[in-house]
């Protein structure tokens, strides 16, 4: 009867021996997965404050393009205003070139005649004198004509 229960006593050692074994490969598995773990949650940590961080500079951006886009906005409108000041300027130039090409062609058509004759080749400066008139009358008439648009 001692060899049966040496062999059960035989059996039974292989099993304690089997589930001592399973239970430090269980304690094993269990150290890895911890340390696991703790490494995600120190991830997760970081990546929350760079997270963070990049809520911050991105809120800092935005508050900066709006204060572009408003500056923006102003230079725009300054612009505009500056624009519709000199725009009646031009104009008056434009009607001022215009006046003057008139008062040129029409001073030439006049004053050909005279400096075609030879009778009047004496008469020359008081033509000058007409012409410079002319021009100057134009001129004046186109001032006039200026500051009637613009105001």
């Amino acid at each position: 009867m001692m060899s049966v229960e040496r062999k059960v006593n035989r059996k039974m050692t292989f099993v304690y021996v089997g589930v001592f074994i399973v239970s430090v490969a269980f304690a094993l598995v269990a150290i890895y997965i911890a340390k696991i773990l703790s490494r995600i949650s120190t991830m997760m940590g970081t990546l929350r404050e760079t997270m963070q961080e990049v809520v911050t500079s991105v809120d800092h951006t935005i508050v900066e393009l709006e204060n572009t886009m408003k500056a923006a906005d102003v230079t725009a409108t300054d612009v505009e205003t500056k624009l519709a000041a000199v725009n009646g300027l031009f104009l008056t130039v434009r009607d001022l070139g215009e006046t003057t090409a008139l008062v040129g062609e029409t001073v030439h058509s006049r004053t050909k005649q005279f400096a075609d004759e030879k009778s009047m080749a004496g008469t020359m400066p008081f033509i000058r004198v007409i012409q410079l008139s002319e021009f100057g009358h134009g001129l004046f008439h186109s001032w006039k004509r200026g500051q009637r648009a613009s105001s």
